[in-house]
């Protein structure tokens, strides 16, 4: 089996990696075709403009609705007084909180005498996806950081970009895009661009293009949804657990 596993620290890194790599054959079209039905941008250099201006319908939104779960939150808080935290690390891990294994919401690690919290986004969804929904649970993991912090805790954000069987073979492929380091601050326009179709469907699948070349001419493969402790924000599920945890600490 094929895989690959990419990091970048921040969004621009990514785009120096493409820039780096522009050259490389397009298998698949993704820097030719003009289908905005399917990339939602008319063209490479639409995407390009994308990647600079952002969406700012999709940043205003952002801020607007991270603004009005933090309040939600913090009320929350301060009615059910259990939002108390205890530990030196913590670290979530919600698959294992979903089928309900004890002690998987708390994992003590110290580091530094400090608190740091990791939050894993996947960004990879279905073509049906409800995209209101993505960006409506995107605010809820930025106010639920904000809230983090203001307990004291250090709080990561993470993109994962996740697909398996890319051209019909036995290839797996995994990006990871940090929104957030533990002393950032939250970017409501770059976090847009993540959650955007564009940046899948022009940018990851680029990447795919890169890495693979000729080997998924025949399909982008589909979502890997296996890895533990990932948040998806195409479901309610996870975001409902991170926020009945998130009150229940």
């Amino acid at each position: 089996m094929k895989k690959i596993d990419l990091q970048f620290k921040n969004i621009a890194e990514f785009e120096r990696y493409l820039e780096k790599n522009s050259s490389k054959p397009s298998h698949n079209g993704v820097l030719t075709r003009t289908s905005f039905d399917f990339f939602q941008t008319d063209s490479w250099e639409d995407f390009e403009t994308y990647m600079a201006e952002g969406n700012k319908d999709v940043t205003a939104d952002l801020r607007k609705d991270t603004k009005m779960y933090i309040n939600k939150f913090e009320e929350l808080m301060t009615d059910t007084n259990t939002y108390v935290f205890d530990v030196v690390g913590e670290f979530f891990d919600i698959g294992a909180v979903m089928v309900g294994e004890p002690e998987a919401w708390i994992k003590e690690i110290k580091i530094e005498d400090e608190k740091f919290i990791t939050l894993d986004i996947q960004g990879v969804y279905q073509d049906n996806t409800d995209l209101d929904m993505v960006r409506k649970n995107g605010s809820k993991v930025f106010a639920i950081a904000t809230v983090l912090e203001e307990q004291g805790f250090l709080v990561r954000i993470n993109m994962h970009y996740s697909t398996k069987k890319s051209g019909g073979r036995g290839t797996e492929y995994n990006a990871t895009i940090q929104v957030k380091d533990y002393d950032g601050v939250l970017n409501y326009k770059k976090f847009g661009i993540l959650l955007g179709v564009p940046f899948f469907r022009r940018g990851i699948l680029r990447s795919l293009e890169i890495e693979y070349g000729a080997d998924v001419v025949s399909g982008f493969g589909s979502p890997n949804y296996n890895t533990d402790g990932e948040i998806r924000l195409d479901s309610e599920r996870d975001i409902a657990s991170l926020e009945n945890k998130l009150m229940e600490v």
